[in-house]
């Protein structure tokens, strides 16, 4: 396996939040890595990608995705994501802007006289984790319902 090292994550979906492929409902799981110039120009050399890739913000970034069914029809082996001591860390809270080293695989392939050799994503060390809180929360103050008592005070037994 190969790595990544030092990248910042962007749109990290590597767990229950898997996207959909680019134009079909098959699942994937995808991170962008904001990388430097040379990581990003030898991505290509590698023939990883056939052009580097620039986000809004003029920074490079490398995309790598992984199905999460393979070929058979089976589920894939889901993403490892661990910290710097190889803990357990819960994918959904990988926020835009934590840095990682990003552990990839590769295979050649070739077809109808393309080839190139796909990275595939297997697992992200978070080397600096900035948290994402968006699961459901919003920036209204909301106060606590008192609670109803289901009997009325005055009932007489």
């Amino acid at each position: 396996d190969m790595l990544l090292n030092n990248v910042e994550l962007m749109w990290c979906k590597v767990g229950e939040n898997a996207g959909t492929k680019y134009g079909s409902e098959e699942k994937e799981w995808s991170v962008d890595c904001i990388c430097s110039d040379k990581q990003s120009s030898d991505w290509v050399k590698a023939k990883h990608a056939t052009k580097e890739r620039t986000n809004d913000d003029g920074k490079k970034f490398i995309k790598l995705t992984k199905n999460c069914i393979k070929r058979d029809g089976n589920p894939a082996q889901t993403i490892k994501v661990i910290d710097k001591h190889g803990n357990d860390v819960d994918p959904l809270i990988v926020g835009n802007g934590s840095k990682a080293n990003v552990q990839y695989t590769t295979f050649e392939w070739d077809m109808a006289g393309r080839s190139g050799v796909k990275a595939i994503l297997t697992a992200l060390q978070i080397t600096d984790l900035v948290e994402y809180s968006g699961n459901g929360t919003t920036e209204f103050e909301i106060e606590e319902q008192p609670e109803v008592a289901l009997e009325t005070q005055d009932e007489v037994f």
